[in-house]
């Protein structure tokens, strides 16, 4: 699916393609901060669930979904704010660096969503919610995401910006979808 995803930029050109790798580099390093998270959340939930502690397993994901947002949100301010010196250890080229910045302003919004996105992900298979998970995750790949890329990179002319208005609408979707049902389904056990 990455191939599909990484089409609709790469006939953009060369400056287009490097502000994308160099940005998803940056986003790559809160990404750490998230996966550690999330591991834990799926074990945290899973171990909730078993003791029938629904309102611990509740507590376990939105302490994870805090802690995820405050580090991921970290490293993009940071990378934001220092963006031409971490920018710069990938490239020195003048419209690099100034389309890397611009896809840093977006990247902001973009981390907020994959930290929520990750932990509910996480958090619905601590409750071996895997159908739900990989459904949602093969309708917003396929679905959305490669049509949507398509449409803002080439049919709109929003270039790489547009497919990280992509990425960004995708997981902040996705994160609604995952939170709603994770909480959606606790309410289930916590009333009953």
């Amino acid at each position: 699916m990455l191939l599909f995803q990484q089409a609709p930029i790469s006939h953009l050109g060369v400056v287009p393609m490097a502000a994308h790798t160099i940005g998803m580099r940056i986003k790559d390093i809160g990404y750490i901060f998230g996966a550690g998270a999330a591991s834990m959340t799926t074990v945290q939930v899973a171990h909730a669930i078993a003791r029938n502690d629904a309102v611990g397993a509740k507590e376990e994901s939105s302490l994870a979904a805090c802690w995820a947002v405050i580090m991921m949100e970290g490293v993009s301010i940071l990378a934001l704010v220092f963006s031409p010196l971490v920018i710069g250890i990938f490239s020195n080229d003048t419209e690099v660096i100034a389309t890397t910045t611009t896809i840093l302003r977006i990247h902001i919004f973009y981390q907020a969503g994959d930290a929520i996105f990750m932990i509910y992900r996480a958090a619905l298979v601590g409750l071996n919610d895997t159908f739900y998970v990989r459904n949602i995750s093969l309708l917003g790949g396929w679905f959305v995401m490669i049509p949507v890329s398509l449409l803002l990179t080439s049919v709109m002319s929003f270039g790489v910006v547009g497919a990280w208005l992509k990425l960004t609408l995708n997981v902040l979707i996705s994160a609604i979808f995952y939170a709603g049902r994770f909480h959606f389904k606790l309410r289930d056990r916590i009333n009953n």
